[in-house]
Order: structure tokens, then sequence, then C-alpha cells
């Protein structure tokens, strides 16, 4: 089995995965990058409803053809980086600090390793979407500790 062109394309995020070092850190500085200058925050929710169901498809693709959580799949960075910047402040400190605790979160996976064994591509997104949400939560107890 082999992936088609646009799967390569769109989980590679236009072949970052496949031409960089560090691809998930690369995808995921481009997403910010390019949420700077996309504006409403309703746009971004919107972009991440279409690509969320894409992202488990292709995941799921991925894994049959590549084999389990290949690097060259990023778009489960984009997914990531996309849940973090739809709730931050829309300020250079907040996306520098949130980019770097959400990459933290992401090549670490602190409590929650486990589930990039699920198979069928579900963990390849699953644990992004969750280190997503462990940065969000971590800028809500910021918050609310200031």
């Amino acid at each position: 089995m082999e992936l088609e062109r646009w799967e390569k394309v769109a989980g590679s995020f236009f072949y970052i995965g496949y031409k960089t070092k560090g691809p998930g850190t690369v995808t995921s500085a481009l997403v910010f990058l390019a949420a700077w200058f996309i504006q409403p925050d309703l746009m971004l929710v919107g972009v991440l409803l279409v690509l969320l169901p894409l992202s488990f498809y292709l995941g799921y693709r991925f894994e049959k053809c590549i084999g389990h959580d290949p690097s060259c799949f990023t778009l489960d960075e984009v997914i990531g980086s996309l849940i973090v910047v739809c709730f931050i402040p829309h300020k250079p400190g907040y996306y520098l600090v949130f980019f770097i605790v959400w990459r933290l979160f992401d090549i670490f996976k602190p409590f929650f390793k486990p589930v990039e064994q699920i198979q069928q591509g579900i963990g390849i997104v699953l644990d992004d979407i969750i280190g997503a949400l462990c940065t969000v939560g971590f800028y809500f107890l910021y918050i609310w500790l200031i």
C-alpha cells in the first residue's frame, strides 16, 4: 500500500515532514507564525475543525503505509498548534512562551506517553491533542495564579 501524493502533501504539511530535521517543531513554528497573521480566531477554529477528521484519516494511512508514528507525518503538530493558538492571547510573549510549553509537552509526553501506542493512527494524533490541551491548561493555571 502506498500513500497518494495529496496524502503525502497534507500529512507532511507540504513535505516539511520529509525535508527537515525536527519536522514537528518546524511545522509547529510555521503554524504559530501563520496563526499570527490569521484573524479572527474564529477562522483558526474553522481550520482546526476541518483538519481534525482529516488528521485522523491521514494518521491511519501513514501508519498503514509507513509504520507506527512516522516522523514525516506532521499534521498532528498542526492540530496541536492550532488548539494552543485558539486559546492563548494574540501577543508575542504568549506565543513564544506557550510555543515552548507546547513543544515540551509534545516531545516529552510527561504522563500520557502510552497514548501514542494506540493503533489505527489514533494515537498519532491523540497524543498531540492531549499535549495541546495540557498546554492550554498550563495557560489557564498561569492566568489563575497571576
